[in-house]
């Protein structure tokens, strides 16, 4: 009888954590069009560019309200245009606290942030929670003047973000662009249900 109690406790044991988020963030295989705003490749302008030019605004969009270019707004993904690895692991992932807005990293997965980080790059990232996509965001490179208008974990190329008091490295993910002062210039809304859930069956949302 002891023994069928002591499989039965294996059992609800494994399926508590088999039902616990494993929560990762992908890099994409290639570069996801933004639905934000128009096309500049539709503008009548966009034909009169050269083919570096073009190159360089084949993703941007433009604001038609604010007037504005927009280098990164909102985008969707499916799990086949996430590479097929994650970038960071669910080990690698300590904490998210909702008030400061940081995801805080082990060493070992802030230092895969800053390995195939180049200067004035955006990369697009997707968070997943057992393989469901809970949040996409650009990775910006403090160095780059891009415009984004969606969640964006902001990097330091130069490495001045770190907390030398602390054991652990940390990446902010907010909402909107910023102006040069770092003020955000675009409100943000609430973060996704989907992500906040995952942080907190997993025992780490700090609120």
């Amino acid at each position: 009888m002891k023994y069928f109690y002591y499989l039965l406790f294996l059992f609800l044991v494994g399926c508590v954590k088999e039902h616990e988020p494993k929560i990762e963030i992908y890099l994409l295989k290639e570069k996801i069009a933004s639905d934000y705003g128009i096309p500049v490749s539709s503008m009548a302008e966009y034909t009169k560019m050269d083919e570096i030019e073009k190159r360089l605004y084949r993703f941007t969009r433009y604001d038609t309200i604010n007037k504005e270019l927009i280098d990164g707004g909102p985008f969707k993904v499916s799990l086949s245009d996430l590479n097929d690895n994650p970038l960071i692991e669910d080990k690698d992932i300590v904490a998210f606290n909702v008030k400061d807005e940081y995801v805080t990293l082990t060493e070992e997965g802030y230092s895969k942030i800053k390995s195939f980080q180049v200067p004035c790059q955006t990369h697009q990232v997707a968070i997943t929670a057992n393989k469901k996509v809970i949040l996409t965001a650009y990775i910006r490179s403090d160095l780059s003047s891009q415009n984004l208008h969606w969640y964006q974990i902001p990097t330091s190329y130069s490495g001045n973000l770190s907390d030398k008091t602390k054991p652990y490295k940390s990446l902010r993910i907010n909402f909107g662009s910023l102006d040069w002062n770092g003020k955000e210039v675009v409100p943000k809304p609430p973060y996704p249900k989907e992500f906040l859930e995952a942080f907190r069956k997993t025992n780490r949302l700090k609120e």
